[in-house]
């Protein structure tokens, strides 16, 4: 499934950044946001160890490691959870983010555009959507940022005395 290949391939390669404490994710049963906290850390990994394969579980292990601000585990978790649960939001919400946060845009739209492509009217669906438009908006907004600061580095060295305009080169030549 394209969904599932996008996932490990964002894995192998992903950066890793750091969260928020708490944040308000889409809870993986009912839809309805919801803090995570990271005090449910000890009691996720507690029943995840009598059943490691517990999607709903996994989905909300990885959402209280991110509201942690421990995305390198919360990545990894979202990712085992989106293989158990697919049709979950939440998965992809937590990678996301995550990508979001180590400023990577790029991978996180793919992320959000892989589950919407996928499931596009799954419950989720639609705050799913809403990251992503807000990881096109960031990744527009660096790169202005940053073609800013090239033109301005640009304007502080001296022009390169073998290029001219042709317009100073015909007032040269008037003169």
């Amino acid at each position: 499934m394209a969904y599932h290949r996008s996932i490990k391939r964002i894995l192998s390669g992903r950066r890793v950044g750091v969260l928020a404490a708490v944040v308000v994710v889409l809870t993986a049963c009912g839809g309805r946001p919801a803090e995570v906290s990271p005090n449910e850390i000890p009691e996720l990994e507690a029943q995840l160890t009598d059943n490691p394969e517990d999607g709903d579980v996994l989905l909300r292990y990885a959402a209280a490691l991110f509201s942690a601000g421990r995305c390198d585990t919360a990545s990894v978790v979202a990712a085992r959870g989106a293989q158990a649960k697919p049709r979950s939001a939440l998965g992809p919400l937590v990678l996301g983010q995550c990508l979001e946060q180590a400023n990577d845009f790029d991978q996180a739209v793919g992320v959000y555009g892989a589950f919407l492509t996928t499931f596009p009217e799954e419950r989720g669906a639609d705050a799913v959507r809403a990251r992503q438009m807000l990881a096109l908006r960031a990744r527009a907004t660096l790169r202005a940022q940053t073609a800013l600061a090239q033109e301005a580095q640009l304007g502080t060295q001296g022009g390169d005395p073998r290029t001219r305009s042709e317009e100073h080169t015909s007032e040269l030549q008037s003169h």
